[in-house]
């Protein structure tokens, strides 16, 4: 019979197949949710940690460009100082040969004005004289030199030549940024001004270099870093659609995902559901404690449809002047926990089935061998003792196993004992049975034929008159005598007063209406007594 139509192994396997199925929905119950929630945690987690990331990255993008400025500009510096420490050399040169009477004090002025028109260096740059007063003695440029400069201003409108003087005559020296045309070109650039006090000349001398092609270096090294940024972060997706997107000061998308509204001005994106554009929900939001602003938006592959649930997180960077935002939709934010999910699903399923199998595996090979050992123990009760178990095992049941085939074996040889021992005492009941019965029907004999009455009494004439009621008035007289007998557990009719036995023996009844017949192997009429006594009576009738 397979096992799996045993009560026990149903009974088993069902009541596991249970337990499996109704830890399933609490197993659901109790991690699902977890599952999601822990899940769209991680994600605002990372989309938050990205920005931050991005932030960072940005930040020190501008610290590496400032401190490139810095260092560009310190170069700068130290060329225009190394510039007039030349100018201020030939001045004491000079200086020295008007004091050793070589040249007249006019005349070495006039050398050195004129040395001083003649200098350039770097890229066109020239160096300039002026009196305390703000007059140019010597300048390159033929409309500035000789002329009062107390009214010249840049291309801004601010005044160039009355400041610095005013700061060398104070601090001997000083720096001096402003903006003013090219020689060369005549285009406006920015121009960082070095002057300096010579109190043996009464002059004050300057220079300047046009630092634009810092800004230059500035832009180029910016737009790089705009260009890297751009490619990162097109590359960078939060959950499955989020991204992160650059605002500048104008509202204008500096970096976004989608190329026809990277470039575009957030300002004329309208929010559904508000009266604000889509530049101020963020930039509003990049001012709040949590940074998080949440908003209506369409998707990609479905534009005209502004149902969709985001969620924004923003970050200002003053020095840039832009606005970094991480954005996602707020159903993407749970995708990876439903993925999560259907693989823990997946997996316990998976092991649930595993278990099944394996637990059928494991109850059928615990109950098959039960199953041997119980049609064995059936074929004994059936009376069958040559049926025993054949397990061979080295656990529990096959323990049980050799028990059973044990406790057969000894019934088996019990009952064997046993019928010797009954039929040895069915051979001595026998033996005594038949000497019961032959002293029975010798007593029957006697009673049945007794001595005939003396001669010449009452009795004689009846008895040869009439012997048969000679016997019977014979029988019932007080002074017959009688044989003692035994009476036979079942009494028989009263019409026959002593039955005939015929096991035995074959002496024919004298008379009877009625035939007793013993069993084969026992005495007719004879009670069955304990092993090693005669029947009741024997004793004394065979003493008698």
């Amino acid at each position: 019979m397979p096992a799996f139509y045993s009560k026990l192994f149903r009974k088993a396997f069902l009541s596991l197949l249970l337990a499996l199925l109704i830890w399933l929905p609490v197993f659901y119950w109790l991690t699902v949710p977890l599952i999601n929630r822990l899940a769209y945690e991680v994600e605002e987690t990372a989309g938050r940690t990205i920005l931050e990331n991005v932030v960072q990255i940005v930040a020190q993008s501008h610290r590496d460009l400032e401190a490139w400025r810095q260092s560009a500009l310190e170069a700068h510096q130290r060329e225009l100082r190394t510039v007039l420490d030349v100018v201020a050399s030939q001045a004491a040169l000079i200086d020295a040969e008007v004091k050793a009477g070589r040249l007249s004090r006019e005349a070495g002025r006039r050398q050195f004005l004129d040395w001083l028109r003649r200098l350039r260096f770097g890229n066109a740059d020239y160096v300039w004289a002026a009196t305390p007063d703000s007059f140019l003695v010597a300048h390159p440029i033929q409309e500035f030199d000789r002329r009062d400069a107390r009214d010249i201003r840049d291309t801004r409108g601010n005044l160039v030549v009355p400041p610095m003087v005013a700061a060398a005559q104070k601090d001997g020296e000083g720096f001096l940024p402003y903006w003013w045309p090219r020689l060369e070109t005549g285009r406006e650039a920015e121009k960082l001004g070095y002057f300096r006090a010579l109190p043996a000349w009464g002059l004050i001398v300057g220079t300047g270099v046009y630092i634009d092609d810092i800004e230059a270096e500035i832009r180029r090294r910016r737009e790089a870093m705009v260009a890297s940024l751009r490619t990162y972060l097109h590359g960078v997706r939060l959950a499955r659609t989020g991204y992160v997107l650059v605002m500048d000061g104008q509202f204008d998308l500096v970096v976004h995902p989608y190329a026809r509204i990277e470039g575009t001005s957030a300002a004329r994106l309208p929010v559904p559901g508000t009266d604000q554009s889509l530049a101020q929900l963020l930039a509003a939001a990049s001012r709040r404690p949590d940074r998080t602003t949440h908003y209506l938006w369409n998707r990609p592959e479905d534009p005209d449809n502004y149902t969709y649930r985001k969620v924004a997180w923003m970050h200002y960077v003053p020095e840039y002047d832009w606005y970094l935002g991480a954005t996602a939709y707020v159903d993407d934010l749970g995708t990876s926990g439903d993925r999560l999910r259907d693989r823990i699903l997946l997996a316990f399923l998976a092991g649930l089935a595993i278990t099944a199998a394996a637990a059928w595996f494991f109850i059928r090979r615990l109950t098959a061998p039960i199953l041997r050992l119980a049609a064995v123990a059936r074929r004994n009760d059936e009376g069958d003792l040559s049926a025993v178990g054949d397990l061979r095992r080295d656990d529990e049941i096959g323990d049980l196993a050799n028990a059973f085939n044990g406790m057969v074996g000894r019934l088996k040889g019990q009952i064997g004992h046993l019928e010797e021992r009954v039929a040895e005492r069915t051979r001595e009941l026998e033996a005594w049975g038949g000497r019961l019965e032959a002293e029975v029907a010798e007593r029957t004999a006697e009673v049945r034929e007794p001595s005939p009455p003396a001669a010449g009494s009452s009795a004689v004439k009846g008895w040869r008159r009439n012997p048969r009621r000679a016997s019977n008035s014979t029988s019932r007289s007080p002074q017959a005598p009688t044989a003692p007998t035994t009476k036979p557990p079942t009494s028989p009719p009263s019409s026959a007063p002593w039955p005939t036995f015929t096991g035995g023996s074959t002496r024919p009844a004298t008379s009877s209406s009625t035939t007793w017949t013993a069993r084969p192997g026992a005495t007719a009429g004879v009670p069955r007594r304990p092993a090693g006594r005669p029947p009741p009576g024997c004793e004394s009738n065979r003493n008698s």
